[in-house]
């Protein structure tokens, strides 16, 4: 099948990863020889086997570790937003994105799922990308499988594709956290006590092993979601600190609610007023997660340990 100049966001199910350097070796191999402009954004590993599979033409196209673009999934749609806006207009372009492996820890994987959900909407539908994104029915849990059918509008096993029957777009703030793992220190703030906030997480942080630079870098991105919190959910809110294995966790909670579900994974507009603090989260955390309904807004923000 031929790029045909606009949107498509395909899931790929196959079975191992020979399969996956066949299918997604063809694919690419197709837009170099096309004159597509073509980013593979997978693993180490696969970049290697792809890279040797694909010889010459190989070096029309342009690779990227998932695992330094994605290690945080929330940055994976800005990197895909510099790869279009990098290319001349008009021109076809193809990716391949495998975001959710079976290395991920489970919140990691619920955001690569959030991440795909959001990438129905981050991209007019006049953009010429023909994005596939491979998942490994051989390692992948049937709920990874069920999420990437109702996340991607087309699915195809190797023979072309076709719309997927599952396709909805989801509400990307939608659900509710696991419950901390205790035990778990808790302070009130509002703007006379942000700076108590700070004390407290940075405190929290140290104690459990974290780098003082690590450590100062997070409580800037907390610092800055507080901030928003204050300012736009109702002027106070609740800060909690726990550990979990291999990471420390900070949730802030407010009465607000987000609307906009790109915020945070764009990078804000030069001279914005808005659009700052989840975003600087976003680059300074190993994982930010939101939850936000009528009642409250829940952000948790991970750094490994």
């Amino acid at each position: 099948m031929r790029q045909d100049g606009q949107y498509r966001h395909e899931a790929l199910l196959y079975e191992g990863e020979d399969v996956f350097v066949d299918r997604v070796g063809d694919f690419l191999r197709e837009g170099a020889q096309t004159g597509d402009a073509v980013l593979a954004v997978v693993d180490l590993p696969k970049i290697e086997r792809l890279q040797e599979a694909l010889g010459a033409d190989a070096d029309q196209i342009e690779f990227a570790d998932m695992q330094t673009v994605g290690r945080n999934p929330g940055l994976i749609i800005n990197a895909w937003l510099d790869f279009v806006h990098a290319q001349p207009a008009g021109r076809k372009m193809r990716g391949v994105g495998e975001p959710v492996g079976p290395d991920r820890l489970a919140a990691e994987r619920e955001e690569c799922h959030v991440h795909e959900a959001l990438l129905n909407v981050a991209l007019a539908p006049e953009t010429p990308l023909w994005l596939v994104c491979p998942y490994d029915v051989n390692v992948l849990t049937d709920a990874d499988i069920e999420h990437a059918e109702r996340n991607h509008p087309f699915v195809s096993s190797g023979d072309g594709g076709s719309a997927s029957v599952r396709h909805e777009l989801v509400d990307p703030f939608a659900g509710s956290f696991s419950k901390p793992v205790p035990p778990v220190r808790e302070i009130s703030y509002e703007v006379a006590l942000l700076s108590a906030a700070r004390g407290f997480a940075m405190n929290a942080a140290l104690a459990v092993g974290v780098s003082r630079d690590r450590a100062e870098e997070f409580v800037l991105a907390l610092s800055e979601v507080a901030s928003n919190s204050v300012q736009h959910g109702g002027g106070v809110g609740t800060l909690r600190c726990w550990t979990e294995p291999d990471r420390f966790i900070c949730e802030i909670q407010d009465t607000g609610r987000l609307c906009e579900p790109l915020v945070g994974r764009i990078r804000p507009e030069p001279g914005g007023l808005s659009g700052y603090g989840l975003w600087i989260a976003q680059q300074l955390c190993d994982l930010v997660q939101v939850r936000s309904d009528n009642e409250r807004t829940v952000v948790r923000l991970h750094i490994r340990l």
